[in-house]
């Protein structure tokens, strides 16, 4: 896997992040999608909460066309009998919760998604942040802020 980082002012941290783990050119991605997610869909916001982005379930598409798959790992999974937070309980304690998550991501390759960023996890335990060259080494306290993962398989066909 070849790391790519973005150029300054891009907010494509989930386009790049699926170009890394497909080894493809970033234009690619785009293409296969539509759109490279910089429309600026909400003006009055700032920074990248500006941009339209690009949802996950439009890098799923991608993956699928490769015959690959990613599949949701949340760190705080919640129960609700509707679709309303505020009768929200959790499934496991905080601590379960992060060291739960922590050990599904030890030897998998997948995209970590923070509030409003995505990083690369690759088997070693690295992540690659496509907006700086700063790699890191997994840990509990390197995931603990991070809402979800979506871990790389293979499709099989029977």
């Amino acid at each position: 896997m070849k790391q790519l980082l973005q150029k300054p002012g891009e907010q494509k941290c989930l386009t790049y992040c699926c170009a890394m783990l497909l080894d493809l050119p970033v234009e690619i991605v785009e293409n296969m999608i539509g759109h490279d997610g910089m429309e600026i869909l909400w003006p009055e916001r700032s920074g990248n909460e500006r941009y339209r982005g690009v949802h996950i379930q439009e890098i799923q598409d991608v993956f699928i066309s490769y015959g690959k798959a990613i599949f949701p790992i949340e760190q705080f999974p919640y129960l609700s009998p509707i679709d309303d937070t505020r009768f929200a309980k959790a499934v496991f304690d905080s601590e379960r919760s992060v060291m739960r998550f922590y050990a599904r991501l030890i030897g998998h390759t997948g995209i970590l998604i923070y509030r409003s960023h995505a990083k690369v996890l690759d088997v070693y335990g690295s992540i690659y942040d496509p907006s700086n060259k700063e790699i890191l080494q997994i840990t509990p306290r390197q995931v603990s802020s991070c809402r979800e993962a979506w871990l790389l398989g293979e499709i099989k066909s029977n």
